[in-house]
C-alpha cells in the first residue's frame, strides 16, 4: 500500500507504524460516498467511524478495526515501511493474516468474485468506478494460448 509523503501528520500511517496492524476493507457500490468521506483530515482523536456512520468491527487477534459494512476485508500485520526516494511516498508492506469475505462470492475453485460483492475501484484520489469482468483465463504458459475458464 502507498501512503502520501509523511510531510504532514498521516494518522493512518502513524497508526499502522505504532500498532503493527491494519485492515483493508473493500468498498461496495452502496458505500463509496461514505468511504470517500473517511479520507477527510479529521483530528487524530476523532473517529472516522463516528463521523461517517460506518460500523467498527473487531475480531480476536486483530488490533485494527474492520468496517462491518465491507463485504471483503483483510487483516494485515506490518512487515516493513520504506520511504521511496523518488517522491517521498511511503511503501507499506504488510502480510495478510486473515481474509473475511461473504460466502456467496467464493467459487468452488476459490476465486473471489468481486462483482458479486459490488466492489468499486478508485483511480486517483476521487474517482470511483464499478468493474466489469471480461473473463477469467487459464494460467499463462509458453507456447500455449490461454483458455477461458
Amino acid at each position: 500500500m502507498i501512503s502520501r509523503p509523511h510531510s504532514v501528520t498521516r494518522d493512518t500511517l502513524e497508526n499502522i507504524q505504532s500498532t503493527g496492524s491494519y485492515t483493508i476493507n473493500h468498498v461496495s457500490a452502496d458505500l463509496w460516498k461514505v468511504a470517500h468521506q473517511t479520507s477527510a483530515r479529521y483530528d487524530a482523536e476523532i473517529s472516522e467511524f463516528d463521523e461517517t456512520g460506518l460500523t467498527p468491527e473487531f475480531f480476536d487477534g486483530v488490533v485494527a478495526p474492520f468496517v462491518a459494512e465491507s463485504r471483503l476485508k483483510y487483516a494485515l500485520e506490518l512487515r516493513e515501511t520504506q520511504t521511496l526516494e523518488v517522491n517521498n511516498t511511503v511503501l507499506i508492506i504488510g502480510e495478510i493474516v486473515d481474509v473475511i469475505v461473504e460466502d456467496n462470492a467464493i467459487s468452488e475453485d476459490g476465486y473471489v468474485d468481486i462483482e458479486a460483492l459490488e466492489t468499486v475501484a478508485v483511480s486517483g484520489l476521487d474517482s470511483y468506478h464499478v468493474t466489469n469482468r471480461l473473463g477469467r483465463l487459464s494460467y499463462a504458459k509458453p507456447n500455449k494460448k490461454p483458455e477461458e475458464l
